[in-house]
């Protein structure tokens, strides 16, 4: 596997992982560490990231995401 897919798929298990966690904890409970376990990857890499709040920020995106993409009508928008 090449160094940027290598990326790209840690990237996506730990937005995975934040994702499978906000489901069951309140993000104030997720830590980077939880993140790091629930994955199988190296702590280090929550920080390569851009650290926690980024990817649970970007978890909850991806969840909101695929809400509207299945129900395929937006319930809330921002204004």
């Amino acid at each position: 596997m090449a160094p940027g897919e290598t990326r790209a798929s840690s990237k996506t298990a730990l937005l995975d992982a934040a994702a499978q966690l906000l489901t069951r904890i309140p993000p104030t409970e997720v830590s980077a560490r939880n993140l790091a376990r629930e994955t199988g990857v190296n702590y280090g890499l929550v920080h390569y990231f851009g650290g926690k709040d980024r990817l649970l920020a970007e978890a909850y995106e991806r969840l909101v995401r695929r809400f509207v993409d299945d129900s395929g009508t937006v319930l809330w928008r921002a204004s």
